[in-house]
């Protein structure tokens, strides 16, 4: 470290972990209120109809175009061309916690459709948040609704080059959400595009974006969509003149670049894909919805201003404050010949086990249902006798003796042939079969009666069983069987239905039951819009679970650069078992830090019996630690997925004045050190670190600590986690 600070890696052990800290105080961060004012004149402009014809002009009140920021064709028609002529009425309320909502409302004269677009600014974070619904209340059937976006904005930029970044969506490889970036250099032949794959919002790519849209400054906007079916997002860059003749040069004329400095317009476009539909009398639908966050200075304050929106604004609360990282053991799926009951255990015992260990639940996976196969059993609700004899409510009741909650899980959107509610409810499902998921249905969630059926049965489960943690899994691609279900003049219609009936039913089973923790899944992360988040504390992120540390670093490295820790369950595997205290294990187990943790069946499963008071110590210190995940993010090395690297990052709590250095020497690192150079560091404030390797505790100046650290590791593969605290 320049100024003389350096460490080396040693063998010292564990000592006890300090006190939890809490989740953190609302805070805009590097958020400035000329950011959060900026909106709140925007969407007054919008409201008013104040269309501003200087969107190009320089400085922060011109480069968002203030007309209407959504678009759709009705009847073949632009609504552009159409809205002028509706009638238009628009209201403004306050709300207690510091929101101030705007919604206008428009209405067709002629045949009755009603558009309302409801924009939510927050006093404490830099951003703006909208819903559009559309309503058929004349008397007879609408025009066909299409090209429907639910975001349709202009931005002023300049000749410099727009940078698009993004990331892949949750698949179950160690490259999941790995860092993507298009740039757009040149008037493009047609538009970047953006979309989900196969109905579900974070398979493929995820649901949020950051553009770098200069003007005269650096500044950028961060675009989420809150929608869990199947999106599209298109940008366009273009111009909003004729390019303009330059003076020569030695060079001679160069049109080119006459060309290129025109480029000084970036449409983004969003919305749900595919959308062709009429409207029946009283028919009302809702559109994805829109999370913008413009950001200045550097992009990383808008993504992190995302992660800070996310965590203290979108997750249900827990115990009336945004939720921490999750602590939790999982006994596996109830499979005869799983790993769970093939290695001796009952699932009794290993809930006894798991109990005693610092987590806060106890979970039973898939396969607790009457079915020999747990993916043929998606349907039923009876728990089987050959495993649970006496039902699951003994586990349960042993689980919460011990302090802990119980958890559960369950696949309701998906049912396979012959099981209880195919037999019964035939007419709830979708005629199609679900591709590659063998005869497996998708249930209409859109239907009324099915929901609220599916709501009825999960709920009596959960309390008959005693039910803390609800676990939704989604293992299917339901874009197919969707769009085979609907007619020419009512495409989309279908999804539609599923995904409002899906969020009806979360929202049930959280009026129902206060302070159920609701954990969302999909395969594994392939379910991560805002929308769907704003029902689930914590999520299931990846199916990645081969017991490969460097792919889980890799994978929360890029996850983290989104999403708040909240939305990282790392699943613990063998290599990480506290079966000794080695460098090696000691590095597979710190491999999930940014996340949550499960510490379940796979490390009880190892060949060597468990070190469980190794084990509580070191799943204290992690906890110990959590907090910090859902702080802001910096990676300090470039992501990547080679073991020939060197991985590193940064947590850190600006409301707290605290953080942590984590860095990965990885199994195939020549080199045994790294120097880091954490961010958002005050110069002038005093730091004490504390080596999580050797106990040893250091101070220095912020100066000292921005210019660099030196991290020195001899053994590979290792680690170290460095915390820091501003005195």
């Amino acid at each position: 470290m320049a100024g003389g600070l350096h460490r080396n890696e040693g063998t010292g052990g564990a000592g006890a972990a300090p006190g939890e800290m809490p989740a953190p105080a609302v805070s805009t961060g590097n958020a400035t209120p000329p950011v959060i004012e900026l909106l709140a004149t925007w969407t007054r402009r919008v409201l008013e109809g104040a269309i501003d014809p200087a969107v190009d002009s320089p400085g922060d009140g011109g480069w968002l175009s203030t007309a209407l920021p959504f678009s759709f064709t009705y009847g073949g028609r632009s609504s552009t061309d159409l809205l002028g002529g509706w009638t238009r009425s628009a209201e403004t309320h306050e709300t207690a916690d510091g929101r101030t909502v705007r919604t206008l409302r428009l209405q067709d004269p002629v045949s009755g459709l009603v558009v309302v677009w409801e924009a939510t600014t927050y006093a404490d974070h830099p951003a703006v948040a909208w819903l559009l619904t559309l309503r058929n209340e004349g008397a007879a059937d609408t025009p066909i609704i299409e090209h429907l976006r639910a975001l349709d904005l202009t931005l002023a930029t300049d000749c410099y080059d727009l940078v698009v970044h993004y990331a892949l969506g949750g698949h179950a490889t160690p490259d999941a959400f790995a860092p993507q970036v298009r740039c757009l250099r040149s008037e493009p032949a047609g538009p970047f595009r953006l979309a989900s794959v196969g109905g579900r919002s974070s398979n493929g790519v995820l649901p949020y974006f950051n553009v770098e849209a200069n003007w005269d400054s650096p500044r950028g906007l961060v675009v989420a969509i809150g929608w869990s079916g199947q999106w599209e997002a298109q940008l366009t860059r273009s111009r909003s003149a004729p390019p303009k003749d330059i003076e020569p040069d030695l060079r001679g004329p160069n049109p080119q670049v006459s060309a290129f400095r025109s480029l000084d317009r970036l449409r983004i476009e969003a919305g749900m894909e595919g959308v062709h539909t009429l409207l029946h009398p009283g028919e009302a639908i809702r559109t994805p919805r829109i999370l913008l966050l413009p950001w200045q200075g550097n992009r990383r304050h808008g993504q992190n201003a995302l992660r800070r929106f996310l965590h203290q604004t979108v997750a249900p609360k827990e115990h009336r404050r945004p939720p921490l990282p999750a602590m939790w053991c999982s006994l596996g799926i109830a499979d005869p010949s799983g790993a769970t009951l093939a290695a001796g255990y009952t699932h009794m015992g290993l809930a006894q086990l798991g109990a005693q260990l610092p987590v806060d639940y106890v979970l039973i996976d898939a396969g607790w249902y009457e079915s020999p196969v747990w993916s043929e059993g998606v349907g039923n609700y009876a728990v089987r006798k050959d495993i649970f004899p006496d039902g699951l409510r003994p586990i349960s009741q042993a689980v919460r003796a011990a302090g802990k909650g119980f958890g559960l899980w369950f696949e309701p959107e998906r049912v396979y042939e012959g099981t209880e509610v195919f037999s019964q409810h035939r007419g709830w499902l979708f005629p199609e079969k679900l591709a590659g998921r063998g005869k497996s249905y998708v249930l209409n969630m859109g239907n009324p009666e099915a929901r609220r059926w599916v709501t009825d049965t999960v709920s009596r489960l959960i309390e008959e069983i005693g039910i803390d943690w609800y676990r939704h899994d989604a293992n299917a691609n339901y874009l197919p069987v969707w769009r085979a279900n609907d007619p020419p003049d009512r495409q989309g219609i279908s999804e539609i239905r599923h995904i409002e009936g899906l969020y009806r039913f979360w929202q049930d089973l959280m009026e129902r039951h206060p302070g159920l923790y609701m954990e969302g899944c999909s395969s594994g992360g392939r379910r991560m819009d805002f929308e769907a988040l704003r029902y689930h504390h914590s999520y299931f992120f990846t199916d990645w679970m081969v017991g490969d540390p460097a792919g889980m670093q890799s994978i929360v490295h890029a996850a983290s650069q989104w999403l708040p820790g909240i939305y990282m369950n790392n699943v613990m595997s063998h290599t990480s078992a506290a079966v000794e205290d080695t460098v090696e294990r000691r590095y597979a187990f710190w491999s999930a830090l940014g996340g949550g943790l499960m510490y379940g069946w796979r490390v009880f499963n190892d060949r060597r019996p468990m070190d469980m008071d190794l084990a509580r110590r070191w799943i204290g210190e992690f906890r110990a630690l959590r907090h910090l995940a859902v702080g802001d993010f910096y990676p300090l090395q470039p992501h990547t997925n080679s073991e020939g690297e060197w991985l590193a990052s940064q947590y850190d709590r600006p409301d707290l004045g605290e953080g942590i250095l984590v860095a990965f020497r990885r199994r195939h690192c020549a080199e045994d050190s790294l120097c880091l150079r954490p961010r958002a560091i005050d110069p002038d404030a005093t730091y004490t670190l504390e080596y999580q390797s050797t106990r040893a505790t250091v101070e220095c100046l912020g100066r000292d600590l921005a210019a660099g650290l030196t991290i020195t590791l001899h053994h590979a593969p290792a680690h170290e986690v460095v915390r820091y605290r501003r005195r």
